[in-house]
């Protein structure tokens, strides 16, 4: 071990002397060894180290991972620079199905000036950025700019949704119910994260094989700084978690050219969007602890109960605005101290809960309600909105910015499996529901913006046309067995059936994977 420590210093090479190939040269054989002296051990030699340590109290988390859960983060390889030269010849490749060879060859020629001219002076400035940001990838500024900058109104254009499966327990169909329960599990899943105790996310190319506490007991013997070697050995590939860090407390503030994700960890409270109507109670406890599921249910009955009239007019409905003319409205807004305290409470709330009034019965009522329901329903800035309808079906609406899908789907998976083994069961009395409303105060300006954003929401969603056409002869095992991308197909798909129409193709990004590197 001493020996081993030397050489990771060796490795870690401040001054820069061993290049990129030498060093993953290095680390392997240092990893090999360490392998093949884990594999050594008996079993009961793992259960000192820290990644087996953990709370006693497994009710306070949704699991407690063998694992640390940033056990990789720190020797996540970043993602590398491929040549000019690579770079010249996938873009030509990626060109030709789509240009008659005329054009081919225009375009071929052009590529090879820029190849041989601008293109390598370009290189060597994002080559610059690139040794100047080690902490990052070259890409994520520029990732994060594009969404930022846009100046495009959230809904329909950036905000997207996944459905939860129906709850089968017990009151599953009652939306207080299933609100209740998916806000408990969501804040154990929260302390989960904030404890360390959730596992890393992990892709494992032989899951049977490695997706196991054997395995993963293995791998915490290895030290951070090399320990995403010692997965890729055994065939399993660490992913980023930075995003996670954005999913609760975050919200996407306007601002003129260019918004802002804030986010403020450590703050207790949820808001409530209901009708039009916001309110705001704590779901953790001073010591971090969730909050008891009967006192989550309380406070939505008591929601409930309040029976406030339907708020059409709700500033809700400006998060449904062009980005700009939000950020004009919220500066106004902001004048008055209470609403700017209001917005502050909205923004530093883990997350929104949305009790949607509608009840949707097949797929297309369903899709419409979760992807942007009305616009005083909904507050699109926020990292996470949990909607909940009448009958418990639910799902997530999430802001884009900040990340994708990846971080999302592991919480909704997570909380549904949480809430599976925790039925819920009615309370014999009522707890005490400290549930505070939040009231604006609108001045005719901000009651204009308010009716204008309606009016152009209403526009934009009701020219919006789904259908649902099944097909079971392309399944997922039909495209596996194939191999081919199941991405790939629908990208495919929307060529078609968009140009014929328009008579000129969709263009579409599809940007290569880059969770196995640091964000």
């Amino acid at each position: 071990i001493p020996l081993h420590r030397l050489v990771v210093c060796w490795v870690t090479d401040p001054s820069g002397y061993l290049n990129y190939q030498r060093k993953h040269t290095l680390v392997m054989a240092v990893v090999r060894s360490l392998c093949c002296a884990s594999q050594a051990l008996p079993a009961r030699s793992f259960s000192t180290c820290a990644a087996h340590r953990g709370s006693s109290n497994g009710g306070d988390y949704v699991h407690e991972s063998v694992l640390p859960m940033h056990h990789f983060q720190r020797s996540l390889p970043r993602l590398p620079i491929p040549k000019l030269e690579e770079t010249c010849a996938r873009y030509l490749s990626a060109q030709q199905p789509l240009l008659t060879d005329a054009e081919y060859k225009l375009h071929a020629v052009v590529t090879k000036e820029f190849q041989e001219g601008v293109g390598i002076d370009l290189h060597k400035v994002l080559k610059s950025f690139d040794s100047t940001h080690n902490h990052t990838s070259y890409i994520t500024g520029h990732w994060f700019d594009m969404y930022l900058e846009s100046r495009d109104p959230l809904p329909l254009n950036y905000n997207p949704f996944i459905c939860f499966t129906d709850d089968t327990n017990p009151g599953g169909d009652d939306q207080i119910v299933r609100a209740a329960t998916l806000v408990s599990s969501a804040m154990r899943f929260l302390r989960s994260y904030r404890d360390g105790k959730l596992s890393p996310e992990l892709y494992h190319l032989n899951p049977k094989k490695t997706d196991n506490d054997a395995i993963k007991k293995r791998l915490s013997y290895f030290p951070e700084i090399v320990s995403w070697y010692g997965a890729y050995l055994h065939k399993v590939f660490p992913l980023d978690m930075s995003q996670y860090g954005n999913l609760f407390n975050s919200t996407r503030v306007p601002h003129k050219h260019k918004d802002e994700i804030v986010t403020q960890p450590g703050r207790r409270h949820i808001a409530v969007l209901s009708k039009g109507n916001f309110y705001t109670f704590d779901v953790l406890n001073e010591d971090g602890t969730a909050v008891d599921v009967s006192t989550i249910y309380a406070c939505l009955r008591e929601i409930e109960r309040k029976g406030d009239a339907e708020n059409s007019q709700s500033v809700a409905c400006l998060t449904t605005q062009e980005r700009n003319e939000w950020a004009a409205a919220r500066i106004q807004l902001i004048t008055d101290q209470k609403n700017a305290e209001n917005l502050e409470l909205i923004d530093s709330a883990v997350f929104m809960l949305c009790l949607e009034d509608s009840e949707p019965k097949d797929v297309i009522s369903l899709s419409n309600t979760f992807l942007h329901g009305q616009a005083h329903t909904r507050w699109f800035d926020k990292s996470l909105q949990l909607i909940v309808c009448r009958g418990g079906k639910a799902a997530v609406n999430f802001e884009h910015s900040w990340g994708d899908g990846v971080a999302v789907l592991r919480f909704l998976t997570e909380v549904y499996e949480d809430v599976k083994k925790r039925p819920f069961t009615l309370p014999v009395s009522t707890p005490t529901a400290p549930v505070t409303t939040l009231s604006f105060n609108v001045d005719d300006s901000v009651k204009a913006a308010i009716s204008a954003a309606t009016e152009r929401f209403d526009k934009h969603t009701s020219s919006l046309a789904m259908d649902v056409v099944q097909y079971p002869g392309m399944d997922r095992s039909f495209v596996k067995k194939h191999k081919i991308s199941a991405d790939a197909v629908l990208q495919f798909s929307l060529q078609p059936f968009f140009s014929l129409p328009h008579f000129w193709r969709l263009p579409i990004t599809r940007r290569k994977s880059t969770w196995t590197e640091v964000h």
